[in-house]
């Protein structure tokens, strides 16, 4: 069967063997100094790819650096493990056990961990490529940078952690939790983030143009300079949201709530927004020529400098709204004429 190395037996050529069930099976906390250092020492010399570990007890254990590449660790214990820079490449993790594990600059390449819940573990990936992690759930995880567009990530959950600059292009978020999430600088074009809930979700400089968010609930969203044009939000969320200087050219937001919303300096020139409640939104310099604002709630808006030429506002309602303020304007063109 090959040799045999603390109950676990190193795999043929031709596959994987199954392990030997560990006699004693101990957590990390009970297993003796010189066991660990003998899975250390396995691992970093490679002998753990395509490893069958399943149900295995390697909690506790250093696995920093090992390659665990095509491993079965389906139900395996990992609380506690160190899996610091390990190559989790296509590995199974289907319930497999994570509280308080490290997984720093790991490689999740074509990981499977359907509903895993990393939620009490420390991750951040260096490469996800097409890795299943629909269902999963981390907190403070860091996916800064990574391409995701062939990642399976419907109805995860990235509650406060950080894709900045990730490219989710076309990705489906179905039903994903963004809480608190820093796509700052993210691409998502043609990304579905239907019935996403995602309060205080930043955005900011963010490429989503023609993503699909309906029903998205995010409000205090900081989409601050993003380029949101074309995107389809029927019935959206963003209230008291940011939105200065946004591009919203063409976008549909049947019914969306805008309530509170800084619009300011926005370019939402040819957008939906009929049925859409826009009550106490900041508008001073938006643009809104063609835009549709049929039976749209305007009441209590700032329309300081606002345009509206060419748009449909049959039945929209403007009640208390703020017109272009004198003293403001005044001081904006001094403000001009003295750079």
């Amino acid at each position: 069967m090959g040799p045999r190395l603390d109950g676990i037996v190193k795999p043929r050529d031709n596959g994987p063997v199954e392990p030997k069930a560990d006699p004693e099976r101990r957590t990390g906390q009970g297993r003796s100094g010189s066991d660990q250092a003998d899975w250390t020492a396995r691992g970093l010399a490679g002998e753990l790819r395509g490893a069958v570990l399943a149900g295995q007890d390697l909690s506790g254990v250093d696995l920093t650096e090992v390659d665990l590449s095509g491993a079965d660790l389906r139900g395996a214990d990992l609380r506690d493990a160190v899996l610091d820079a390990a190559r989790l490449g296509a590995a199974l993790l289907t319930d497999a056990k994570l509280d308080g594990a490290r997984l720093r600059q790991v490689d999740l390449t074509d990981v499977v961990a359907p509903g895993v819940d990393f939620s009490k573990a420390r991750v951040s990936a260096t490469a996800l490529g097409a890795a299943d992690l629909s269902g999963a759930r981390f907190f403070l995880a860091d996916f800064s940078g990574l391409d995701c567009t062939k990642a399976r990530l419907r109805g995860v959950a990235l509650v406060q952690s950080l894709l900045q600059g990730a490219d989710l292009s076309g990705v489906d978020l179905t039903g994903a939790d963004l809480t608190d999430a820093s796509l700052l600088d993210a691409k998502l074009p043609k990304a579905m983030l239907v019935d996403v809930r995602a309060p205080r979700l930043c955005l900011r400089g963010a490429v989503a143009s023609h993503a699909r968010v309906s029903r998205l609930i995010a409000p205090l969203v900081d989409a601050r300079g993003a380029n949101l044009e074309a995107i389809d939000g029927e019935k959206a969320s963003f209230r008291d949201g940011l939105f200065e200087g946004a591009n919203l050219r063409f976008a549909k937001l049947f019914g969306a709530d805008l309530r509170g919303c800084v619009l300011a300096a926005v370019d939402a020139r040819g957008a939906h927004l009929a049925y859409a409640d826009l009550t106490y939104a900041d508008l001073s310099h938006a643009r809104f020529e063609t835009a549709l604002l049929e039976d749209a709630l305007l009441d209590d808006t700032n329309q300081h400098r606002a345009a509206f030429d060419g748009a449909e506002l049959r039945r929209a309602s403007q009640k208390r709204v703020k017109k272009t303020d004198p003293d403001r304007a005044r001081a904006e063109d001094f403000g001009k004429e003295t750079r």
